[in-house]
């Protein structure tokens, strides 16, 4: 899986990955690519923040993601530098499945969104909450079993973050 360096990051990542005044920090940033797209047809990267001696994971893929060479993807980018933290975007299966296993390679603190804690810590909890909801917009009772594996396995988050809150890596905040 290749690591490039960013240029544009996708929308649902955008508007985090700035600096203080909401511009893109390209240089700082780098695209970690994933398998998600062998897995459901669809790209998915995750975004590493550095700056300074820090650094912030975006994002942690679907749980095949960390053995799938992700791990090696971010160490080679990292260097010998540490981990601080990898934030959770949204509560989304290709968000969040591989967090346990990147947390145990890692040793950062797993931070997500505040509304989404309790979605995150149990992928049976999000199905019930959330799929059963909308299942007369989405057909994907047969994928249920993939759905919940992708989600990886449950695990206690390190951290709440709430919707106006900001994140110091190094000398930048992320919103």
């Amino acid at each position: 899986l290749p690591v490039v360096r960013m240029e544009a990051p996708c929308a649902c990542h955008a508007s985090i990955l700035g600096d203080r005044e909401g511009r893109l920090v390209p240089e700082k940033l780098h695209a970690i690519a994933t398998n998600y797209d062998r897995a459901a047809n669809a790209r998915l990267d995750l975004y590493l923040l550095m700056s300074g001696d820090e650094a912030v994971l975006v994002d942690a893929g679907i749980s095949t993601s960390p053995s799938d060479g992700v791990i090696e993807n971010i160490s080679s980018v990292l260097d010998g530098q540490g981990l601080a933290a990898i934030l959770i975007t949204h509560a989304h299966v290709d968000h969040v499945g591989g967090a346990t296993a990147l947390r145990e390679a890692f040793g950062a603190d797993v931070l997500v969104p505040r509304d989404d804690g309790g979605w995150i810590e149990d992928p049976e909890y999000q199905w019930h909450a959330f799929w059963d909801t909308v299942a007369d917009e989405f057909d994907i009772g047969a994928n249920r079993d993939q759905i919940l594996e992708w989600s990886g396995p449950p695990f206690v988050v390190d951290g709440l973050v709430r919707p106006d809150e900001r994140i110091r890596v190094g000398d930048e905040q992320m919103r």
